[in-house]
């Protein structure tokens, strides 16, 4: 969805729901100013009357993240009740939080009167073991929202129960990030009058479950079914203005239960309308995603819309086309189509076209560039039923320019060029012609970055920053921003030497002595690596940990990261050596070295994290000094682990971005698993470090040359093993079989 129609949903959701809000009035309405130390509703510091929620108000968080308030890790079923008389939470967050420690069966209610959300996240989380969060209000969706089902510390099942309506129009993505057991959503309520579309799926390779007890299913939408994603109809669903879009790893149960959907499609294959059982479904699709012993129809309906449904680049000029619905008695088609930039079609007055017979209907609408339009078609029968359509929505053409390539991130040495550079085009000449551009950093325009190119000859830490770019149209005047950039000078950002100290070397970023496992346990520290080169070394025994401000990572993005350390193992139980945690024990980058018999590295966020691991004997590690260093960057999602200079193991794929990091930790985890041995020279730097880095800075430390790449004619040595180098051993090898021959007859 473009910036445009999200604005224009935004304007609309507040104008729509302004007209709930004003029918109380004169009670009074109160907004958030996050004034309070915490983002707790029933903190009263955070609304702008300072004044607890109560019944006569309505409430309005616009831009910032509230919470249920924390029942304590309570063992029994509680109930959370949002005092006012409505809560409205407009481009923002509200967390609703399950902390019943209890291992099964405990239920958290929340109560919220008049609840809505306009382009905000609703993040729904769990504290302890297994349990129901439920929603026990009618919830309206406005815009573009996120449903979050996700976990802190639920190792098992977690539900998630919507026990009333769902209501709006736009569009909802419900997913799951965490790993463990199941994670399931049940939608119980009336939801027909929610116009929109959804999007479920997993990101954690594991299924999220949607359960559906209310008859009306999703909605007269689109559900598109993604990544290990799977519903389940346990009633009647009658859907019958509902498109039901799976891919390949999608599944759905229909029980033994007759339902009815507006459509069909399957890893993009549509199915024909009809009625079906689960074994006809998967034979027509070649899969095994359907199961139950009910039946499911497929509605027939208005299909083969034209523009595509979801289509871009429209012509202002082009007609509405449509194939009627199959094999039914059709007498007129009932076109609705909203107002540019506005999905709601509630007040939209039906054109009527009368059918020809032809098997298609059309239509000629006055278009605006730089719009989105909704519309569908409902089938009038000549018993007077009316089938409704399913709903579509196509962009026209722009009026501001298109950037049609984006800046990107720089990461350079001080002294490097970094460039930064936009491709755009003239909306209403294809070409680059009549644009101008300017360079903000952060909201300050930079002086004299007015062309589609922005070059720093010689980049500093000063330059460091988030750019981006405006380009305006100058026969309008209309413009169009860029996505961000980072420039970011590559540098060691953090230095521990550990020599009789916890300061850093570089920054403020001076470390505490944490006595949290044995409260008469003091600092001490030891002989290093090499005492004449690296002094002493940090020496831990389990007994405590040393702690450091979230400002270590100050000067580290969320794309790119290294950490370097010697590490000598004491103890090679299951230990952390070091962890970077949020409020909640996620990981934004924590090594275990070792954890048993293995080595892993971890990073990521509080929605998730990425990991790399490989085996290692614990007796290799124990009692001898090791050179480490860890790197990740999301931007070639590649992780690696290096030891003693070379290349240990490594990953791709690993794009979660780093960050929500509160404290870091060298010693233990967050729950725990103390580390023991001795650590020197930790080193934090703000880029990922390549192999030949790497290798330098190992050789730096012992002199000892690290392989990297193996000559193709490297064949011996001086002790006749390869050597990694080309030379007269190698030259001897060759030279002794000089002139030998394979060939018959020789």
């Amino acid at each position: 969805m473009t910036n445009c129609k999200k604005i224009m949903i935004s304007i609309f959701a507040a104008v729509f729901g302004s007209q709930v809000i004003s029918a109380g009035a004169m009670a009074g309405t109160v907004t958030w100013d996050d004034g309070g130390a915490d983002t707790i509703w029933s903190t009263v510091e955070n609304w702008d009357n300072d004044l607890a929620p109560s019944a006569g108000n309505d409430y309005i968080v616009d831009g910032f993240t509230v919470q249920n308030p924390d029942n304590g890790g309570s063992s029994t079923s509680s109930t959370e009740t949002f005092g006012g008389k409505s809560l409205a939470v407009n481009n923002g967050t509200i967390i609703l939080y399950r902390n019943i420690e209890s291992f099964s069966g405990r239920e958290q209610h929340n109560i919220i009167p008049d609840f809505s959300l306009t382009d905000s996240t609703l993040d729904t989380r769990c504290g302890y073991a297994s349990g129901k969060l439920l929603i026990d209000s009618p919830v309206k969706f406005f815009g573009d929202n996120t449903i979050l089902v996700d976990t802190v510390r639920c190792s098992w099942t977690y539900q998630l129960v919507f026990t009333e309506a769902i209501s709006g129009y736009g569009n909802i993505e419900m997913y799951r990030t965490s790993q463990g057991s199941g994670r399931t959503v049940y939608l119980n309520g009336d939801n027909s009058g929610y116009a929109g579309n959804w999007n479920v799926y997993s990101t954690a390779a594991e299924t999220l479950n949607v359960h559906f007890y209310g008859t009306a299913g999703w909605g007269t939408g689109t559900m598109n079914l993604g990544y290990y994603s799977m519903i389940h109809f346990r009633v009647n669903v009658d859907a019958g203005s509902g498109m039901l879009v799976m891919d390949s790893t999608a599944m759905l149960n229909i029980y033994d239960k007759d339902s009815v959907i507006g459509g069909l499609e399957f890893d993009g294959i549509a199915v024909d309308p009809g009625t079906y059982t689960s074994a006809e479904l998967n034979t027509l699709t070649g899969s095994s995603a359907f199961s139950g012993d009910g039946t499911l129809t497929i509605n027939s309906l208005a299909w083969n819309p034209v523009p595509e449904n979801g289509e871009e680049g429209v012509s202002i000029d082009s007609d509405l086309t449509w194939n009627t619905a199959l094999d039914l008695d059709v007498t007129e088609h009932q076109l609705y189509l909203s107002a540019a930039n506005d999905p709601n079609m509630m007040d939209v007055t039906p054109i009527i076209i009368s059918d020809d017979n032809s098997g298609t209907g059309s239509y000629s609408p006055e278009l605006k560039r730089s719009a989105v339009y909704t519309w569908r078609v409902d089938e009038k029968l000549s018993d007077g039923t009316i089938l409704r359509g399913l709903n579509w929505t196509f962009e026209t053409i722009p009026a501001v320019p298109v950037i049609d390539v984006q800046p990107a991130d720089q990461f350079v040495f001080a002294g490097e060029q970094a460039v930064l550079a936009v491709e755009a085009t003239d909306p209403f000449e294809p070409d680059t012609e009549g644009l101008s551009y300017q360079w903000y950093l952060g909201d300050s325009p930079v002086a004299g970055a007015t062309d589609a190119e922005y070059i720093i000859a010689g980049t500093q830490v000063e330059n460091e920053g988030t750019y981006k770019c405006i380009v305006t149209c100058d026969t309008n005047d209309k413009t169009t921003e860029s996505e961000t950039a980072i420039i970011v000078v590559k540098r060691q950002v953090v230095n521990l030497t550990f020599n009789e100290t916890l300061e850093d070397n570089i920054g403020s970023n001076s470390g505490a002595w944490v006595a949290s496992n044995d409260p008469n346990a003091t600092l001490e520290f030891v002989d290093g690596f090499d005492p004449e080169v690296t002094g002493e070394a940090l020496s831990l025994t389990g007994a405590g940990h040393v702690e450091f401000p979230a400002s270590v990572f100050d000067n580290v993005t969320e794309q790119q990261i290294s950490i370097a350390f010697w590490a000598n193992v004491g103890s090679f139980e299951k230990t952390t050596v070091f962890g970077a945690y949020n409020e909640s024990g996620s990981r934004m980058i924590s090594m275990n070295f070792p954890w048993s018999d293995a080595i892993y590295l971890d990073a990521g966020n509080s929605f998730g994290y990425d990991r790399i691991s490989k085996d290692k004997s614990p007796s290799e590690l124990q009692d001898v000094w090791t050179y480490v260093v860890a790197t990740k960057n999301i931007a070639t999602g590649q992780m690696k682990i290096y030891l003693n200079g070379a290349e240990f193991t490594s990953g791709t794929g690993k794009t979660t971005p780093m960050k929500d990091a509160v404290s870091l930790y060298i010693g233990k985890g967050y729950s725990g698993e103390y580390w023991q041995g001795a650590i020197d020279d930790f080193q934090i730097y703000n880029y990922a470090l390549d192999m030949d880095e790497v290798a330098g800075m190992y050789f730096d430390y012992t002199g000892v040359k690290t392989c990297l790449y193996r000559p193709a004619w490297d064949l011996s040595g001086p002790d006749g093993t390869q050597d990694c180098q080309v030379d007269l051993y190698d030259l001897e090898v060759i030279v002794e079989s000089w002139l030998e021959s394979g060939l018959i007859p020789r």
